[in-house]
């Protein structure tokens, strides 16, 4: 299962690529209190292996609230970097992030409801997700909602939009 996990700020195709991560930025959705110093020491000691490291200066963002702490730090969670894997965990974080915003915290929720991956198999709150984080910007989410369509009903799809229309983002004070 575990598709489309970003980490550290990019969106890979799947939870297997080997693709170097680009340094986090915060461009991608309003939920940040991070410094980037405190991001670029993550990507650092991330690019150095030093994976442990990584998890502890996201996991301090993450438990100040910071979106892309909590975002970073569940795709930590996903894959089992520098944590023991832990998907119930990473539904945890992606959810604090996409509530506050975060598109690609957004997809990787919406992909773990579609999936039934540690939470009951939803496609409605997967469809709310995936118009959400569509609707920032996020283009994966895009290809990811029509490809959820066509196994909905449109009984289904008409109750998730009105949720996604309905949806706002949490703020949370730095």
């Amino acid at each position: 299962m575990n598709r489309f996990f970003g980490l550290l700020g990019v969106t890979l195709v799947c939870i297997s690529c080997t693709a170097s991560p680009e340094r986090p930025s915060s461009a991608s959705y309003s939920g940040s209190n991070a410094t980037s110093s405190e991001l670029d020491a993550a990507h650092k000691a991330y690019q150095e292996r030093d994976f442990e490291g990584a998890a502890r200066t996201l996991k301090s963002l993450a438990e100040r609230g910071d979106a892309s702490g909590q975002y970073n730090l569940g795709i930590f969670y996903a894959r089992g970097i520098g944590v023991p894997k832990n998907m119930g965990k990473a539904h945890e974080l992606f959810s604090l992030a996409a509530n506050q915003g975060h598109i690609d915290a957004q997809n990787n929720l919406a992909l773990m409801y579609i999936d039934g991956e540690s939470v009951s198999q939803n496609y409605v709150e997967a469809y709310k997700w995936l118009n959400v984080a569509a609707g920032g910007g996020n283009n994966v989410a895009r290809q990811n909602l029509r490809e959820l369509l066509v196994r909905m009903s449109p009984e289904q799809v008409a109750e998730a939009r009105r949720l996604a229309e309905a949806w706002t983002p949490e703020v949370h004070a730095p």
